[in-house]
């Protein structure tokens, strides 16, 4: 995990967009780039856009940290969802 942000958790979506939050909500349950861009009928370069933002935002280098830094905080997909 990053030392670079003191976000974790639920905290650290306060700063993600709508649609962020979506992606993020999928790569928390393991869907592929192109599985993403099929759930949400969107290109893969989106998605990866969207990832990379994500990671940027959360100051995360790869999918693993993410999902070890938002599954710190959040117990469920319903806070992602809570947030948008």
């Amino acid at each position: 995990m990053s030392a670079l942000s003191p976000f974790t958790g639920a905290a650290a979506l306060r700063f993600l967009g709508p649609r962020e939050r979506q992606v993020l909500e999928h790569v928390i349950n393991r869907l592929s780039q192109k599985e993403i861009a099929a759930e949400l009928d969107i290109g893969v370069s989106t998605v990866n856009t969207y990832t990379q933002r994500i990671y940027e935002k959360l100051h995360v280098r790869s999918r693993r940290e993410i999902i070890a830094r938002c599954k710190s905080g959040i117990r469920n997909s319903s806070e992602i969802q809570g947030l948008c």
